[in-house]
């Protein structure tokens, strides 16, 4: 009798450590699946939170604008111009902007740092364009190069506009790989709706400035991200020409586009889910095997 318990007893305890074991297991599938899931959701849910900042600081700049009274308007476009003109004059100051003072308070009409826009409708995105290039800036939306033209149009001018490529927590200028010469976007600053066309594409070291320069008698807008994608060695420079604003050009609805942002986080998913299903699997097949054994 007394044996027969101990065997009770004994099994008992081994049918509870068993199910111990397999509630850790369990728990920690659970664990690693929620971990894996949060990653995988990651991008699109802070791309989502980045968009909703980029577009609440445009319409606060918006408000801002339509407060402003025509003679306000004339104040700091004449500042600008008179900046753009310095640099036009002094091609050396491209390389010390500091020769040029007051650039921060240039177009800053509310104290955020917010200049103007920039939308393209091809790749679908609207970002504020701030001043200067530093990492903060560059996290919030894209960055205007001090040593270039403020981007308020006007012969003698060529304003470099930069943002990053490949961040996890917002799209900004990863698909700028996308554009095509002949391609449109635009840029508003206050009152002016100014649109440039794609003329020319370039890959070029970091240190190599030459397409950034001024062309006299010129209106241009360059496009500056990293390339390529996940390397960022080089500088994709995307260069638009000046062309007529038409509104219905730039209200015309976003065609579908190829997203390297989105292609990357695919794969991303789909290894995240394959690693899931592999351990799931594996924990499946350690139990057949065990259980085998046992017989």
């Amino acid at each position: 009798m007394k044996s027969g318990k101990k065997l009770e007893k004994k099994s008992k305890k081994t049918l509870k450590k068993k199910k111990l074991s397999s509630n850790i297991t369990t728990i920690i599938l659970i664990l690693i699946f929620l971990v894996g899931l949060s990653v995988m959701l990651y991008p699109t849910v802070s791309n989502y939170v980045n968009q909703r900042h980029q577009s609440k600081a445009i319409a606060a700049y918006d408000e801002k604008v339509s407060e402003m009274k025509p003679e306000d308007y004339t104040k700091y476009f004449e500042a600008a111009e008179k900046y753009n003109k310095k640099l036009a004059k002094n091609p050396s100051a491209f390389y010390n902007p500091d020769e040029i003072k007051g650039y921060e308070k240039i177009l800053d009409i509310s104290g955020t740092g917010i200049m103007g826009y920039i939308t393209i409708k091809k790749l679908g995105v609207e970002l504020p364009i701030y001043h200067g290039t530093s990492a903060e800036v560059l996290e919030r939306g894209i960055g205007h190069l001090a040593a270039s033209s403020f981007p308020i149009g006007g012969e003698s001018t060529h304003a470099v506009l930069t943002g990053h490529t490949g961040l996890s927590s917002a799209k900004l200028f990863t698909d700028l790989t996308e554009m095509k010469k002949g391609d449109l976007f635009f840029i508003h600053v206050l009152d002016k709706k100014l649109a440039y066309r794609v003329d020319r594409i370039t890959v070029v070291k970091p240190d190599d400035t030459r397409n950034l320069q001024i062309i006299d008698g010129e209106d241009h807008v360059t496009l500056l991200t990293c390339t390529p994608y996940g390397v960022n060695d080089h500088r994709l420079l995307v260069r638009g020409k000046r062309t007529r604003y038409h509104e219905k050009e730039e209200q015309t609805k976003e065609r579908p586009h190829h997203s390297q942002w989105m292609e990357v986080y695919k794969q991303a998913i789909l290894i995240g889910l394959l690693i899931v299903f592999s351990l799931v699997g594996s924990r499946k097949m350690y139990g057949r095997i065990k259980g085998r054994k046992k017989k």
